[in-house]
């Protein structure tokens, strides 16, 4: 017998600041509607974005031993949406389909080719044409801004509001309105030719009459402080007006204002009952009232107060640590070793400095991937190092390999141990080997691959010579001059022979880094922060409207409340005349309370 949902409509927002749990508040509540008889094909989970998402379905899986095929529903909103429209649906604009519109931005719609003739845009024809590339990437990105604030639909008329009202003349001061609504209808034109759509499209279509979802009797939202006003649009249409909606959130914590995700939304979102989740199992003591002090920064017009407690462990506070670290970070060098790190700072370029430090102390990094899960990273030494090495293991232990993997292996053993000519860097496969067949050492001494002078008994190193894009060789700019983490070929070589005497595996690193977005929702033993204090280098900082500070001051309490048990605190500053990274201490005209903090003073003090 189906079982029968009551006739109710109810909203609850659970507002949950740092560590308190809120999904698995929200998974503890699922437990309790599906233990009472609410099917699981009625309720849906909802995260904002891919990790979010991937969570929720590890979550369920774990706590909730839900199969595989079960998780699948849950989903991120683009993905729910994406299913719902009308088969076969648009597809996906690529990179390839971006490049090519700044070209066909300047031309009639006639002379446009056929999609299938275009793979990327040719540099020589964006000079031909004289097109300011970054000029029309800063238009598009204006008006999918229009479109995801939703004002007044996927229309001409939320871009031209959100150009007009929402921003300033700072970063769109050399884009004129009448030039973005030409580009707005080239674009629109554009995705209709080679049916196309993009992201907004992929929400904004499912609003249309003809789209139906089914209608879930209980939905759960995760992440609701990042939603825009075009994603709250669908959240409402999906929504059955007898069902319940539980929304989880933290607007603290809302950092994604660059996607129109700003934290009245959220809180000025309708529900029957709200409720905030009172204890962080996260933060000891000294982090939870330090972070406290720095989102108080923004008044109480402009947040929800929340009080909460520290983690406690056998019925005491953990009280934590936090450190102020100036000129290195010789200091926790020691400790890098231990626990769990994540070393964030606002911007990439600030990444390099963390970088540069850990390669020379050749230590190993891991940064978050972008396929969602949290669980996949890439590491400062790329996989193909780990795949050669993987073959020469095979190799020196006498296993058969194949021979394309045997190919893989030569290209990047040095030619002065070879006999055979390396072709464009890579063996003739053609004369030497057959892909499918197996070859091992002595096979290849046969056919007199190697001189005399190889060894199979020797390290790899000695044979095999890895160049800076074997590894995360990242380059950062200073008053002109171009400096990259790895010098030259030989330093990236002498780097991965290093980790690899400490770790065959070239993986076992408990160090994360990335900007504060990417590491949003993770936590760690310990935590080191830069770069969030002391502005102008970011430019929403200079912009010196509330909305943006409160930005800024909402990205440094998430950092700072990734910690567990130490936070550290430091700003790296290259000197400009050697490119070397020394520190600085914290600017204390941060935590000036909003009624006394004068913008303009602190903007020239950090610019001198």
């Amino acid at each position: 017998m189906k079982f029968k949902v009551p006739d109710l409509y109810r909203v609850e927002k659970i507002f949950g600041p740092p560590g308190t749990g809120k999904t698995y508040e929200l998974l503890k509540i699922l437990k309790q509607k599906l233990d009472y008889g609410y099917p699981k094909e009625d309720v849906l989970l909802v995260g904002y974005s891919r990790a979010t998402a991937q969570n929720l379905k590890d979550r369920c899986k774990k706590d909730l031993n839900f199969t595989e095929e079960e998780t699948k529903p849950i989903k991120t909103l683009h993905a729910l949406c994406k299913h719902a429209l009308p088969k076969p649906e648009p597809s996906l604009l690529s990179k390839a389909d971006k490049d090519y519109f700044k070209t066909c931005l300047n031309n009639p719609i006639k002379t446009w080719k056929p999609r299938e003739e275009y793979t990327k845009v040719q540099k020589e024809e964006d000079e031909d044409e004289d097109i300011d590339l970054g000029i029309i990437s800063k238009k598009l990105d204006l008006i999918n801004k229009g479109r995801s604030y939703f004002k007044a639909g996927d229309t001409w008329e939320s871009v031209r509001y959100y150009f007009d009202e929402k921003q300033d003349d700072f970063q769109f001061g050399n884009v004129v309105r009448r030039d973005l609504e030409w580009t707005y209808d080239t674009y629109k034109e554009f995705k209709k030719k080679y049916n196309l759509m993009d992201f907004t499209d992929m929400l904004a279509a499912t609003l249309k009459q003809e789209v139906k979802f089914p209608k879930y009797k209980i939905v759960f939202v995760d992440e609701c402080q990042d939603l825009n006003p075009l994603m709250w649009a669908v959240i409402d249409k999906i929504i059955d007006k007898k069902g319940l909606i539980y929304l989880a959130g933290d607007d603290d914590q809302s950092i994604f204002g660059f996607n129109c995700g700003e934290p009245e939304h959220f809180l000025h979102k309708p529900a029957h009952y709200t409720r905030v989740l009172d204890r962080s199992y996260r933060l000891p003591r000294k982090i939870l009232d330090f972070s406290q002090n720095i989102i108080s920064n923004i008044g109480p017009k402009y947040r929800k107060e929340k009080v909460f407690g520290p983690k406690i462990v056998d019925g005491v506070e953990v009280q934590g640590n936090i450190y102020e670290i100036g000129r290195s970070l010789d200091d926790i060098e020691d400790k890098v070793k231990e626990d769990s790190w994540i070393m964030c700072s606002r911007t990439n370029n600030k990444l390099f400095h963390y970088k540069k430090m850990l390669m020379e102390k050749n230590l190993l990094w891991k940064t978050r991937a972008k396929s969602g899960s949290d669980n996949s990273y890439n590491y400062s030494i790329k996989n193909k190092v780990r795949q050669v090495l993987s073959l020469w293991h095979k190799f020196v232990t006498k296993e058969k390999l194949e021979g394309r993997d045997v190919c893989k292996l030569i290209q990047e053993i040095k030619s002065e141990h070879l006999n055979i000519k390396k072709k464009d860097n890579k063996p003739d496969k053609s004369t030497l080997f057959v892909s499918d067949n197996n070859y091992n050492y002595e096979d290849l001494v046969s056919k007199n691959v190697f001189k005399d002078s190889f060894k199979i008994d020797e390290e790899w190193f000695n044979y095999i010579k890895f160049t800076k894009e074997d590894v995360q060789n990242q380059s950062y700019m200073d008053g002109g001059t171009k400096f990259e983490l790895f010098l030259d070929a030989d330093e990236a070589h002498n780097y991965i022979v290093n980790i690899y005497k400490k770790d065959k595996t070239l993986i076992k690193t408990k160090i994360l880094i990335g900007t504060i977005h990417s590491v949003k929702g993770l936590e760690a033993t310990n935590v080191v922060v830069c770069d969030v204090w002391n502005y102008p280098c970011y430019q929403n900082y200079r912009e010196k409207t509330p909305k943006h500070r409160h930005e800024e001051i909402r990205c440094a309490y998430v950092a700072v409340t990734r910690s567990t048990e130490n936070l550290f605190m430091y700003r790296p500053t290259p000197r400009k005349r050697s490119g070397e990274h020394s520190f600085e201490m914290l600017d204390r005209d941060f935590y000036k309370k909003e009624e006394n903090y004068d913008t303009q003073r602190h903007i020239q003090r950090c610019s001198v």
